[in-house]
């Protein structure tokens, strides 16, 4: 009983640990016409005093260039792009949106606090759960700093993308 408990949890974790991976790859068939790279301020309820307090503010928006919409998607579906835990603190304050005729059909949310990501499909309302690798990671800052967002996040909140 405990070597099939162990297989199939095994197996549960392979298959999670893929599902970003796959819903990535699927966006990437469906070649976005646009792109916005937008950078959120957050302060969730495990972070703050108050109810009152909790915040989410958008500081920029960006549109980012077809190449590097493709580039994310193409990281984002390799099984490196992706560490096999998840931070529980639910902070998202990066968002990368896909969009086909004005209509948004896809996104990948992340939080460079706690490196956590969510990749989502519009139509299917289908999501996956993964955190970033240090190496993904690193390309997102490089992203972040090409299109002037950085200095929109403290350099403390980068501990998720390390």
């Amino acid at each position: 009983m405990k070597g099939f408990l162990l297989i199939l949890t095994v197996v549960i974790a392979a298959h999670s640990h893929a599902q970003p991976r796959k819903l990535a790859k699927y966006l990437y068939t469906l070649e976005a016409d646009s792109t916005l790279l937008s950078v959120y301020q957050v302060a969730t309820r495990e972070m703050v005093k108050t109810e009152s307090e909790v915040l989410e503010r958008l500081l920029s928006v960006r549109g980012i260039s077809k190449d590097e919409a493709e580039n994310i998607l193409k990281k984002a579906s390799r099984k490196s792009a992706y560490r096999d835990d998840r931070a529980l603190l639910t902070h998202y304050n990066i968002v990368i949106g896909y969009y086909k005729n004005g209509e948004p059909f896809g996104s990948l949310t992340l939080s460079s606090k706690t490196g956590n990501i969510t990749i989502s499909i519009a139509k299917s309302q289908t999501q996956a759960y993964g955190r970033v690798s240090k190496s993904f990671g690193k390309y997102l800052v490089s992203v972040l700093d090409n299109y002037g967002m950085l200095k929109f996040i403290n350099r403390l909140d980068l501990e998720g993308f390390n």
